[in-house]
């Protein structure tokens, strides 16, 4: 009886040795798995970072190289309205940016950026309808209502931020 009380007791440790050992292959799988998701997202991060970059660069350039024109022009001209234009799309990119730059540091994105940059991108969707000769008050309307929904969804995020509840 005593035999098979330790033949008993050696499957038993046989098979708490199995599982703990099938725990840690599964546990350390999901390690590597985790850890080569960061170093390929970090690598997509890295390559969206400097195309940003780029982007902001090329933009800047180009708008320096329009300048004489666009100051050589009435202002009503269709020169002056692409450089706003141009501008508005550099705010846009830098806030992509700050975003991407976030992101990297904190690996969470904050909602006032992502709202910055949507409050950019409908700004600059407005000017360019409103300065159309043929503008449909209809659509301004519903992007500034949308602009609006956008600022409260920023005002809440600040209120209540995780970073303000840690303070």
């Amino acid at each position: 009886m005593a035999t098979n009380n330790h033949s008993l007791h050696r499957k038993e440790m046989f098979l708490d040795n199995a599982v703990l050992k099938k725990i840690f292959v599964t546990d350390c799988r999901k390690k590597v798995l985790i850890k080569s998701y960061r170093s390929v997202s970090n690598l997509i991060i890295d390559a969206l970072i400097i195309a940003v970059l780029i982007a902001l660069v090329a933009g800047t350039v180009r708008i320096f190289l329009h300048l004489p024109s666009t100051l050589s022009q009435d202002y009503f001209s269709g020169v002056f309205h692409n450089l706003l234009n141009d501008v508005m799309v550099i705010f846009i990119f830098v806030e992509l940016f700050r975003v991407l730059l976030d992101y990297f540091k904190e690996e969470r994105v904050k909602i006032t950026y992502i709202a910055d940059a949507t409050l950019v991108f409908t700004f600059k969707e407005i000017w360019i309808r409103f300065s159309e000769t043929d503008f449909d008050p209809i659509k301004i309307l519903a992007m500034a209502g949308a602009m609006l929904a956008v600022v409260a969804v920023r005002t809440l995020a600040v209120i209540y931020s995780p970073d303000r509840a840690r303070e």
